[in-house]
């Protein structure tokens, strides 16, 4: 999935942005039909950004109890636990049994009616009857019901836990911070905080692999089972997994490749992130499977029974009890909430620069030069959007979030793809702030998990068909390739493979997914609880918006446009006449009469020289010189249009030109 889906969508957003040096809304000048993709793009960003700031909330919240004596959910002990707490400690068992006793589940043992010893770290599941699928963990309570207080169901919202509403401020203002001065200043965090974070990463893995049982979780995570190679729920599965780690058809590439150099080689750099990405994937599974088989050889259970789920299950609840059984375990837990934290800083720090970027680059005479303003107004709009999470359903409306859209509707943009620093910050941050306040309440993990269900999933897919669709049936994949080859000075190798790729193979691949992840749809959950049949329309709707925008964008450009039908559906179709680098010097290497200091000095003009009829000669020989409009950039020759290429200018002389 990784190389026939992953990697052309990447490869291509990369392009697209570094060629145009512009954000992910205004880089369809390319196809102005549509320009609804950007618009997708921009609002999948937003959401994402809402409940992923959420999660950093949470993490700053673990980290902040992690710096007691004894870790918080290490125990039973606690207000917030119930009767059905159990911890388990292979010794405590032992020690147990050679005292003829009786092992309770909050851990403690009682040897006769009158002596008792205690052991928070004692295990139930061992010595009695009890299913163990009944008793639950404390890291499960401690989330539940001290950290989210979390309701019974998705409608009753309760009150904003004031707590996490704190937190997220906290976060909201850190990506603020971050990004005041501007993408660099992001820069600098992003390497101290990826590099932090994969230190800690490889620390946690050495140690939990040195714990009893922690080779038989790695064993059973590198064991293949083909038999799910038969199942195309996986397949889909693997394909929205391999869009949302790479951050496909959410904006970020595109708008972090428009800063790059014109002439960067964004080829070699596909291949280092890809690489990158597999590496990061099979050291976290790593790390999760290794605690998984600690965890089991403590609770004397085979793996294969050991409920693992993904999302805030296992960050928030498997891995934190793997590490409270650790020795001096608050280190380990601030090392690995700190690494949490970095990691989803990082991922929202270029989220919100997508969106501040965009919608500066859409507005640049009146945006571009308070762009910390909008980025102020941003922030603030979102965390008043996250504040409905720190209710008590917040979870719920977060995991339906999540599961519904960054899932089908990327591929759909995948697929028309290939067819064709001010108080802006500040304003940008704090909006963010408030639409994430809901997500502090009773109700507020509901609504959290509701977001990251249906918004980071199938709707990426979706985006990236027509982001295919777009750019190489509309646009032409010829045009898109010479484009490469003007920034990195060579074709792809191989030619012929990404042309196809892109034109044939990943639109097939997009719809084949997407069939994928809808035939195996079923009413979404979260832990026991059953989304409402109201829920789930409410996280189809949410994930249908962006993907609704691309037809009504292209309606409203259609109606905007000039002209009388034909030409209307060739404005639209073409690219628009500022299509291209947007640095002079570079359209200067294949358009160099385009420029005046370059026409002045390859086409010095004659003092005076007037044609029989008293026009200018050199202004009428110049407009065969023009950069063609709504037609290939890379054709030698355009109608009666000749282009004159750079080539004729030393490398010198063209610097010196411009």
């Amino acid at each position: 999935m990784l190389f026939i889906a992953g990697l052309p969508i990447v490869f291509m957003e990369l392009a697209l942005g570094q060629f145009a040096s512009i954000g992910c809304i205004s880089v369809w000048k390319v196809v102005p039909l549509f320009k609804g993709i950007g618009v997708a793009t921009l609002l999948i960003s937003c959401i994402i950004c809402i409940y992923m700031n959420m999660v950093a909330a949470w993490s700053i919240f673990y980290f902040t109890n992690s710096m007691k004596f004894a870790l918080p959910w290490a125990a039973c002990t606690n207000e917030w636990n119930t009767f059905n707490c159990s911890v388990w400690n292979r010794d405590s068992v032992s020690k147990c049994v050679a005292h003829n006793g009786t092992l309770l589940r909050n851990g403690s043992c009682v040897v006769n009616k009158a002596d008792f010893f205690n052991d928070d770290n004692a295990s139930l599941s061992v010595l009695t009857s009890f299913d163990i699928s009944a008793n639950v963990m404390p890291s499960a309570e401690y989330f539940h019901h001290e950290v989210l207080m979390m309701s019974d169901r998705l409608d009753n919202v309760g009150t904003i836990n004031w707590q996490l509403a704190i937190c997220l401020l906290i976060a909201w203002l850190l990506i603020f911070l971050f990004l005041f001065k501007g993408v660099k200043s992001a820069g600098k965090v992003v390497y101290v905080g990826v590099l932090a974070a994969y230190v800690i990463l490889f620390v946690l893995f050495v140690r939990l692999l040195t714990l009893p049982g922690s080779l038989s979780g790695l064993i059973h995570f590198y064991t293949p089972r083909w038999n799910a190679l038969y199942d195309l729920t996986v397949w889909g599965g693997a394909a929205v997994q391999v869009f949302y780690s790479l951050s496909s058809c959410t904006g970020g590439l595109i708008t972090l490749a428009s800063y790059s150099r014109f002439h960067n080689n964004m080829f070699k750099d596909i291949w280092l992130l890809s690489i990158a990405d597999v590496l990061t994937s099979i050291l976290a599974g790593a790390l999760v499977y290794s605690a998984v088989g600690f965890m089991c050889y403590e609770m004397d259970v085979p793996i294969d029974q050991f409920q693992l789920k993904a999302g805030a299950h296992l960050v928030f609840i498997v891995l934190p009890e793997a590490i409270a059984k650790l020795p001096v375990a608050p280190i380990y837990a601030l090392m690995y909430f700190v690494m949490i934290v970095f990691i989803i800083l990082s991922t929202t720090m270029f989220v919100m620069e997508t969106i501040v970027s965009s919608i500066c680059d859409e507005f640049p005479e009146r945006l571009r030069r308070n762009h910390r303003h909008v980025l102020a107004f941003t922030c603030l709009a979102f965390y008043s959007l996250g504040v409905p999470l720190c209710t008590a359903a917040g979870i719920y409306w977060l995991v339906l979030l999540d599961h519904f859209t960054p899932t089908w509707p990327l591929i759909i943009l995948a697929f028309f793809e290939c067819m064709a620093v001010s108080w802006v910050y500040a304003f940008t941050c704090l909006a963010f702030y408030s639409l994430g306040v809901p997500l502090c309440t009773a109700a507020g993990i509901y609504w959290l998990v509701l977001l990251d269900h249906f918004t980071p999933t199938w709707p990426l897919i979706i985006l990236a068909f027509f982001e295919c669709m777009a750019v190489s049936w509309v646009y032409g994949v010829d045009n898109f390739l010479d484009n490469i080859k003007w920034m990195i000075r060579f074709y792809p190798p191989p030619y012929i493979f990404w042309k196809i790729q892109w034109k044939f193979i990943c639109p097939l691949v997009f719809l084949m997914i997407l069939s994928f992840v809808w035939v195996g749809y079923s009413p979404f959950t979260y832990e026991d609880y059953e989304y409402p049949e109201w829920a789930n329309s409410v996280g189809w709707g949410i994930a249908l918006t962006p993907i609704a925008m691309i037809p009504l964008c292209a309606l409203v450009k259609f109606c905007r446009a000039r002209g009388p039908f034909p030409q209307r559906w060739r404005d639209l179709l073409c690219p628009e006449d500022d299509w291209g680098p947007a640095l002079a010097i570079h359209r200067a290497e294949y358009y160099p009469l385009q420029i005046p200091e370059a026409r002045r000095l390859i086409l010095p003009p004659p003092p005076n020289s007037k044609g029989t009829n008293g026009v200018d000669v050199m202004a009428g020989g110049l407009e065969d010189y023009s950069l063609p409009s709504k037609a290939t950039l890379s054709d030698g020759t355009t109608g009666s249009n000749r282009v004159l290429k750079a080539s004729f200018l030393s490398p010198f002389d063209r610097e010196t030109a411009i």
